[in-house]
């Protein structure tokens, strides 16, 4: 059930924007269906679009639901391409809260130095972790 609920959320994101509907004749036609992607799916393609600088403002709600902690470079993109204190930045930010539970700040500087700390702090502990199983 929350599967479902989650691609569900994810359709809709895509549809809506922060005031509703992007284009209602696209909401209201019925279209050919097509298969439900997978969560791994919706999260690589959203992920992929928008370290290309697209889909933003939707993939940031979108990874809200499904993002990993792989997702921060694509939500780091979003930070650095917009403004603070936008809807596109708030959703990138709240994304960024849910996924990491870190919350340095609100802005891009702020959200980087976060994430070069954490991966850091990974690639130490790997390291250790490496050498203890030797």
């Amino acid at each position: 059930m929350l599967k479902s609920s989650l691609f569900l959320f994810a359709f809709l994101a895509l549809t809506l924007s922060c005031t509703g509907p992007a284009n209602e004749k696209q909401v209201s036609q019925k279209s050919t269906p097509f298969p439900t992607p997978t969560e791994r799916e919706l999260r690589l393609k959203t992920q992929e679009q928008m370290l290309k600088g697209e889909n933003h403002h939707d993939g940031s709600s979108i990874l809200e639901s499904v993002g990993t902690i792989e997702s921060v470079p694509a939500l780091l993109k979003v930070l650095e391409d917009n403004p603070p204190g936008v809807c596109t930045t708030e959703h990138a930010i709240d994304a960024l809260k849910k996924i990491t539970g870190a919350n340095p700040g609100y802005t891009y500087r702020e959200w980087k130095s976060w994430w070069d700390k954490y991966q850091k702090n990974q690639r130490s502990s790997n390291r250790r972790s490496n050498s203890q199983t030797q």
